[in-house]
């Protein structure tokens, strides 16, 4: 006799929290490395005479930050998002910080990640309300996103079905996430979608345009340019 068993909610969620979610972190560790080596391959170990006005030049980590150090970089940023759109810097820096703060701190997170791996943040996870206001924060941070791509006539130009793609799989686990928090229908169903949607966003990081937050610290550690933080000797 051939014994079947209908699978149920608990066996699925045991799943996503298990197996699933060691696929995601493999899949993100592999996606980087091969992130790296395509970098490595793409790039050359080579010196550009880069013409710089004097202000402009690097000093480099080991000497002192001074004043005249400090109003160069002042004078760097006019020439960037923060100088040409300070509206568009100010949401993308409170997006990428609480993008990653709110997870990290939260405290069912840092239950979770104490019954997986021992880890825990206590004391310094956030209260329920913080979170709630934290999540608020990136969800409107992501709808500012969306009406951006959807009205302004040059970014929906260059907009793409990808483009709702990453916004999707990044919102998804903050909005499940906050559902979860404050109501109990279909608790069951939402916590395994909000499992999946985090374990998605992870897995999705090497090969979608969410792959700029692997070269975010390549081109700020690793290339020669006006907006590295080292003296670096690899170009394109």
């Amino acid at each position: 006799m051939v014994y079947s068993r209908i699978l149920t909610l608990g066996d699925f969620y045991n799943f996503v929290r298990g197996p699933l979610l060691l696929a995601a972190i493999i899949l993100f560790i592999a996606g980087t490395v091969f992130q790296i080596l395509r970098f490595i391959k793409l790039s050359k170990m080579e010196k550009k005479n880069l013409i710089r006005p004097s202000a402009f030049k690097k000093t480099g980590w080991k000497n002192k930050i001074t004043s005249q150090y400090i109003k160069r970089r002042i004078a760097m940023l006019k020439i960037t998002v923060f100088g040409t759109n300070t509206l568009m810097a100010a949401v993308c820096l409170v997006f990428h910080l609480f993008l990653f703060v709110v997870p990290v701190f939260l405290i069912a997170h840092s239950v979770t990640l104490d019954e997986l791996i021992g880890i825990n943040f206590f004391p310094f996870v956030f209260s329920d309300s913080n979170s709630d206001f934290f999540t608020i924060i990136v969800i409107l941070c992501l709808i500012f996103f969306l009406l951006r791509r959807l009205f302004i006539k040059r970014v929906r130009f260059i907009t793409s079905i990808n483009d709702f793609f990453t916004l999707a799989i990044v919102g998804a686990p903050f909005l499940t996430g906050f559902y979860l928090s404050h109501f109990s229908t279909g608790y069951n169903i939402i916590i395994i979608l909000h499992i999946v949607s985090g374990e998605l966003f992870i897995a999705a990081i090497p090969f979608t345009k969410l792959v700029h937050m692997i070269y975010f610290f390549i081109n700020r550690f690793c290339l020669e340019s006006e907006y590295s933080f080292t003296d670096s000797s690899r170009n394109w």
